[in-house]
């Protein structure tokens, strides 16, 4: 017993966090893979509010540390999310941004989650790209900031560009996530022969999508079906899909009408209001400093990253290695990493050296958390680590018990005159 003892003592090492799962709920939780990512994360307060833009309500959530106020010398961060008529949910990871000290605010823009829902006879407004720099400016205000920080994601990015534009002085840094600034490079992209994502797809599934997206076919059942599972492919790799992306979809007549009426009805397709915009020229007007954040298998294929990368003047970009459009599910660790080092560099006058590309390699290095061979893990990854074992073992039991431990693993090719080694259970 002693001996056994030894051997998975051994064999577990360093502890690994413990996955929160529930197998009868066909959903992923948010929260649960953000304690994953976080097993410190800090106990959270959150205090919902409301104002009035155009006389109508929109909502908002302040989180921060549970007793604590913020650090004075951290600017707060607002969260504008994508769609559009999507709500914030899905941006909720990005709440451990609170736990380093600063104040975070998500909101759901107008039409989107629990803010007004008005008919859109009565707010033609909310097809407008103005009227959300507006509510994002009067947002501000009204929670009186001096100063602060923008997080956009997706459709979050364009308004982000478009507030920029204002030259705020109260705008300090900017990040961008799943980033765009042209709608014809973004759906000429989608197809690309080297970089694109659709043109990854086998053939018969291309020509679907091409043909249901020229023919007019978005509205019916098979682009929905199409568009449900590609989701999975290039939106969240996050499977299958966590509950706070599931509570951010628009689910109201007027959501959904806000989304088709701005962004069209194809996720890959600009053909609404935003159809054939681009702000690439004017992206040297942008004198804050901008971190651009991706997925590998984003839908923002690196043309489109690259056309704000070259433009920006002063510009930083990571590329996250796991995920799809959005990081902050398929990988918070490393997003809230990245994120917070780029504000904390930015307000401490350090930009110069930040170099997110180390985070990003290390995350890409990273191993598997599925199984390993014998002294993959648990400070074993070298040959002192397992001549160690080896030692232990054969001073307890002997070499023959050695030799037919390591068979028992997998670890000799099984041979007539090598006994099989009993199980250990």
């Amino acid at each position: 017993m002693a001996m056994l003892a030894l051997v998975f003592g051994l064999l577990a090492g360093a502890a690994s966090t413990e996955v929160e799962i529930d197998p009868e709920r066909a959903e992923l939780s948010c929260d649960a893979l953000l304690r994953y990512a976080f097993p410190d994360l800090c106990d959270l307060e959150v205090v919902p509010g409301t104002i009035q833009v155009r006389g109508l309500r929109l909502a908002y959530w302040r989180y921060s540390r549970r007793g604590e106020k913020p650090v004075p010398q951290k600017l707060p961060l607002l969260m504008v999310h994508g769609g559009p008529g999507f709500g914030h949910n899905y941006m909720l990871p990005l709440k451990q941004q609170a736990c380093r000290g600063r104040e975070v605010i998500f909101y759901d823009q107008m039409g989107a989650g629990a803010s007004a829902q008005p008919d859109l006879h009565k707010a033609p407004w909310l097809l407008t790209v103005d009227y959300y720099v507006e509510e994002l400016r009067t947002l501000v205000t009204a929670l009186g900031w001096k100063q602060f920080h923008l997080v956009g994601s997706s459709w979050g990015t364009i308004l982000s560009q478009a507030y920029a534009f204002t030259q705020d002085p109260r705008l300090r840094g900017v990040v961008l996530s799943g980033p765009l600034s042209d709608g014809d490079l973004y759906w000429h992209s989608q197809w690309d022969e080297t970089d694109g994502n659709l043109g990854s797809l086998p053939f018969f599934v291309q020509a679907t999508l091409w043909k249901l997206q020229t023919k007019k076919g978005l509205s019916s059942k098979l682009y929905a079906a199409e568009d449900e599972i590609l989701t999975s492919f290039f939106t969240t790799r996050t499977t299958p899909v966590p509950d706070c992306f599931n509570a951010a979809k628009p689910t109201s007549n007027t959501s959904m009408e806000i989304y088709v009426g701005m962004q069209g009805a194809s996720e890959f397709v600009f053909s609404g209001v935003l159809g054939g915009f681009n702000y690439t020229p004017r992206l040297p007007q942008i004198a804050n400093p901008v971190l651009l954040t991706f997925g590998r298998y984003d839908t923002m294929r690196p043309p489109v990253v690259d056309a704000l990368y070259r433009n920006l003047p002063r510009v930083w970009k990571a590329m996250m290695p796991r995920s799809g459009h959005c990081s902050m599910i398929d990988d918070p660790r490393l997003m809230n990493d990245v994120v917070g080092e780029f504000f904390e560099r930015e307000e401490a006058g350090s930009l110069a050296h930040f170099r997110p590309e180390g985070e990003v390699r290390a995350s890409a290095n990273a191993k598997p958390v599925g199984p390993r061979p014998l002294f993959a893990d648990a400070g074993m990854a070298n040959l002192e680590g397992a001549t160690a074992l080896a030692t232990a073992l054969v001073a307890v039991a002997g070499p023959s018990f050695l030799a037919g431990f390591i068979c028992h693993w997998g670890f000799c090719t099984r041979r007539r005159d090598v006994q099989s080694f009993p199980p250990l259970l």
